[in-house]
């Protein structure tokens, strides 16, 4: 026995794992091997017994009696099944130095012997839980991505999915795990699927662009990245990212370009909306589209525009009813009725349906959704037919789709106007100076192929301004409307009639054998005229003054043709309204009255009967005078003081306008001699004509004449080129103007933009200073096309960094505007009328102390649109006057709303920059509202009611408070 004690023990302890044994007899004392007792690092005298070892191996009571538990459940589960051994457990021990190892336990019973076995599984188990905590931390990822994951093995068959892409998709997990990826791809077929995973598997990975169906049957695009691993026969792990989004705003950015080229090419607008209409078909898999737009009355609706599709396979029904009543069509219109986009995915089942027409397609389901501008609905976009439900996605696709076109459609509405506007009046419709001129080319080419004569014909409204001041703005356009028609219609075929600004007109007439038969048309012309406008229940009467002349008894060029039947128009009004004069040339005449007006001025220069007057330039920066233009005036011994469009003509082309011109420069040196030797550096602009400036002993003269003061102060002197065709040999004058120019003076270009030559003057000759001419200065703020003229007049000077000038400076706003759009300097009305000499020093002393121009520069850095600055400028300048009214330091208001600078900035710059805008039509009501209140006002006032026009204004500020504020408002939208 001791022998067989000893073998074992020596057997014991060789084993490679721990172990203990206890004798149930207690015969033998307990017994542990080397390799446990060095594992745990106890003594033997430690655990010499079974209750020793408990204790020190399982200090906590608590998981002890757990262990002593389990130990119990082990040794009766083995006698229960006849074995002598048990299935291994872990336990957790303490070692002696109070580490704890993990191991792994088995019970065994031979005879009365009970023996355990201990394996150190403490790595093992650490690297479990590492792993487990690994494993969590890689479910928790997945599920906490955006992108849906897939893990795919090498049958296709989906093994485990995250829940971002259940969401996605509309799948649970368990709809997914163990389907195979073709359930749900929508592009690729099997074959296609398994080339995928074969490229995929050799180069290690791979990204590529699918969709997927969802489960409510719509599509989802994805970008799927897919990586390979070489574990339990090759795993697919896949990263779904949903791009249904960046591929739709990628497609909407494409629309955007294919419309802005159609724009471009100037297509029709059908066209237009027709390309609109079949992306958002293709983009909702849809089979019918549609576009209407809804008129400004909202109850019916015009222009149906269908998608190619609808057109070519769909729809086959009449397309009569272009234009029909909203109460009269189909559910489709029910997004006006309820203000909102409609989805109908069952059509058969809406009871209050009409029907379809003959040969329309069948409808299963369509939403149809309404665009609304100014609180107004102006289109209806919608599709329809599509195999699954319509969703509020599809709504929103429409939507933008919608947004996308109408914006284009206006677009090209836009760029159809601006090419109309390049051509057409924008307010007649008539012909402008640009097709106008190309049109009397070509009859000047038809008259020197067929010998027939054309008369070219300068028309003048006669009184429109005192009409346009006591009606208003609006009738005066209404007025030049009807008039144009009038004329329109009584013109003959072939005949031309242009509006060239303002209340003036051109018409080219041909088909007349001789001038008497040239003036009964004229005459019949002028009785047209005559007759009464009927406008807005007033009854408004009106004549015109026209100047003819006859090509090719005025061999002239196009311009100056224009220019000769100006001429004779201002004679025409000069002899009385309602008449007309034909142009002859001077060398021909035969006008007795301008036969003796030549005469009589071959005598006025010597007679001291010429005079200058003088109209200050100042600067728009700080309002200080930068000089004066010297304006001709003619005292006749008859008839008075006569203004230059009363006499130029009369001298054009003869001696006389060479001795006036001269006359001009000799005064205007003297001047500038007295005002130099006062200390004042103010220059003096004359007016040159073309005629004058081309002559070879210009620069002769103007050297003498300068030679006589030292050239000292020949950089005082500028001298003004009209814009006109007269300045034929651009050659010769520059080389006299470069002459003149070396002696110090400068040149300027006079009515800038009123077309009578080409920009090749502004570009080839040496000017100095660019003066904008009156006529589009003056309206500028009610006008926006003066408004643009003006602007590109000065960005080109701005661009060439010539100074400009502007002339017809009537108010402060004008001067306002200039500032903003980059004028320089100013002249006009509103600074001072031309006045004579020795009115100029009284005037200066009144000038300098004029604080609203001299402070106009703080004006300058406000934010904001200008035309909106100056009109709320002007508004604040009528306040200012109220106020001084109620005080008593003016004794009079403005009141009226139709002479208001506000109002005719909303009418004209306002409308056409901001007409669209929300808020835009809300502004009359306020200003309206405004003025009258500032009538009240001044009727309380007149009546010595004091008391309650001070309660008065205070209303008024408010309101006017609410006016800026919409304004402002408006500005932002």
């Amino acid at each position: 026995m001791i022998l067989d004690t000893n073998y074992l023990n020596e057997f014991i302890d060789d084993f490679p794992i721990g172990i203990a044994r206890n004798d149930t007899t207690g015969k033998l004392p307990n017994r542990f091997n080397k390799f446990l007792i060095e594992m745990f690092g106890w003594e033997v005298s430690d655990i010499d017994t079974m209750d020793k070892w408990f204790l020190k191996a399982y200090p906590d009571g608590q998981y002890r009696n757990q262990v002593l538990q389990l130990w119990q459940e082990k040794i009766n589960e083995t006698e229960a099944q006849g074995k002598c051994y048990s299935e291994p457990f872990n336990v957790k021990i303490t070692c002696k130095d109070g580490s704890l190892k993990w191991c792994e336990v088995r019970y065994y019973r031979k005879d009365n012997f009970v023996y355990g076995t201990f394996v150190d599984i403490t790595e093992t188990n650490n690297l479990t839980t590492s792993l487990h905590k690994e494993r969590n931390k890689y479910i928790a990822l997945l599920e906490s991505a955006q992108d849906g994951f897939w893990m795919v093995d090498s049958t296709e068959t989906i093994l485990d999915v995250n829940e971002a892409y259940c969401l996605m998709s509309g799948y649970s997990k368990d709809e997914i795990i163990g389907s195979k990826i073709s359930a749900f791809e929508a592009t690729q077929d099997e074959e296609y699927i398994k080339k995928n995973l074969e490229n995929i598997i050799k180069n290690g990975g791979g990204l590529f662009e699918t969709s997927h169906y969802k489960k409510d049957g719509t599509l989802i695009d994805l970008e799927i990245s897919v990586s390979y691993a070489k574990i339990e026969n090759g795993v697919f792990f896949s990263l779904l990212r949903d791009i249904t989004e960046r591929n739709l705003d990628k497609k909407l950015s494409d629309l955007r370009l294919k419309l802005s080229n159609l724009v471009h090419d100037n297509v029709a607008k059908e066209l237009l909306l027709q390309t609109a209409l079949d992306e958002a078909e293709a983009i909702t898999n849809s089979k019918i589209g549609f576009f209407h737009f809804v008129d400004d009355d909202q109850e019916h609706v015009s222009l149906q525009v269908w998608s190619t599709n609808t057109l070519k396979k769909m729809c086959f029904a009449e397309g009569a009813d272009f234009h029909y009543p909203i109460s009269e069509a189909g559910v489709w219109v029910d997004c006006i009725h309820q203000q909102k986009a409609v989805i109908y995915n069952d059509y058969e089942s809406l009871p209050h349906k009409k029907g379809l027409p003959e040969g329309h397609a069948p409808l299963k389901g369509f939403i149809s959704v309404p665009q609304f501008k100014n609180e107004k609905v102006v289109t209806i976009v919608g599709v329809g037919n599509k195999e699954s439900d319509y969703t509020q996605k599809d709504v929103e696709i429409v939507e933008k789709i919608s947004n996308i076109a109408y914006e284009y459609h206006q677009r090209l509405l836009a760029e159809s106007k601006i090419e109309f506007m390049a051509y057409y009046d924008v307010l007649t419709g008539l012909p402008n100076r640009e097709l106008l001129t190309d049109r009397l080319k070509q009859s000047i080419a038809l008259s020197n192929r067929t010998k027939q004569p054309v008369a070219i014909c300068y028309l003048d409204l006669d009184g429109f301004k005192p009409i346009n001041d006591k009606f208003g703005h609006e009738t005066g356009d209404k007025l030049l409307k009807l008039f144009a028609q009038r004329f329109k219609e009584h013109l003959r075929e072939g005949d031309t009639i242009s509006r060239i600004g303002g209340d003036e007109f051109i018409l080219l007439l041909s088909g007349f054998e001789s001038q008497k038969q040239l003036k009964e048309i004229l005459v019949r012309l002028i009785d047209t005229a005559n007759i009464p406008f009927e406008i807005d229940q007033n009854r408004i009467h009106i004549s015109c003054s026209i100047g003819a002349t006859i090509y090719p008894i005025d061999n002239s060029d196009t311009d100056t043709l224009i220019r000769h039947a100006d001429q004779a128009m201002y004679r025409a009004k000069e002899i009385g309204k309602s008449n007309y004069i034909i142009y002859t040339p001077i060398e021909n005449i035969d006008s007795q009255e301008n036969e003796k007006l030549l005469e009589d001025f071959s005598h006025a220069l010597g007679r001291s009967e010429v005079v200058l007057h003088y109209q200050p330039k100042v600067s728009l920066y700080d309002s200080s005078i930068i000089g004066f233009e010297a304006l001709s005036r003619w005292n006749h011994p008859e008839k008075g003081m006569l203004y230059p469009a009363s006499f130029i003509h009369i001298i054009e082309n003869t001696p006389q306008e060479i001795a006036l011109g001269e006359w001009v420069i000799k005064e205007a040196l003297a001047v500038l001699n007295n005002w130099h030797k006062n200390g004042y550096t103010y220059t003096i602009s004359v007016n040159i004509s073309p005629r004058h400036i081309q002559l070879q002993g210009f620069a002769d003269y103007l050297e003498k004449a300068l030679s006589i003061y030292s050239n000292k102060f020949a950089s005082k002197l500028e001298l003004e080129i009209l814009e006109v065709a007269g300045v034929t040999d651009l050659t010769n004058v520059v080389h006299v103007m470069n002459k003149c120019k070396n002696l110090g003076v400068k040149f300027s270009l006079d009515d800038f933009g009123t077309g009578y030559s080409s920009l090749t003057h502004f570009h080839r000759l040496p000017i100095d200073i660019l003066k904008i001419d009156q006529n589009f200065v003056i309206d500028m703020i009610e006008n926006s096309d003066d408004l643009d003229i003006v602007e590109g007049v000065i960005q080109l000077a701005k661009a060439l960094k010539r100074p400009v000038v502007a002339e017809g400076v009537e108010t402060l706003e004008i001067a306002l505007m200039l500032l903003y759009l980059g004028s320089d300097y100013a002249q006009g009305y509103g600074i001072a009328k031309p006045m004579p000499l020795d009115n100029i020093q009284d005037w200066i002393s009144s000038w300098k102390s004029n604080k609203l121009w001299k402070h106009m520069m703080k004006y300058k850095d406000i934010e904001g649109e200008n035309s909106i600055n100056v009109a709320l400028f002007s508004h604040q300048m009528w306040m200012k006057e109220i106020k001084e009214f109620l005080t008593g330091t003016l004794n009079e208001i403005p009141v009226s709303e139709a002479i208001c600078q506000f109002s005719k900035w909303y009418k004209g710059a306002g409308r056409t920059r901001h007409g669209s805008k929300e808020s835009y039509p809300f502004l009359q009501a306020i200003h309206h509202e405004v003025h009258e209140i500032a009538d009240d006002i001044h009727k309380l006032m007149l009546d010595n009611n004091i008391e309650n026009a001070k309660k008065q204004y205070k209303f008024l500020k408010l309101r006017s408070k609410e006016l800026k504020s919409l304004v402002k408002k408006m500005e932002k939208q």
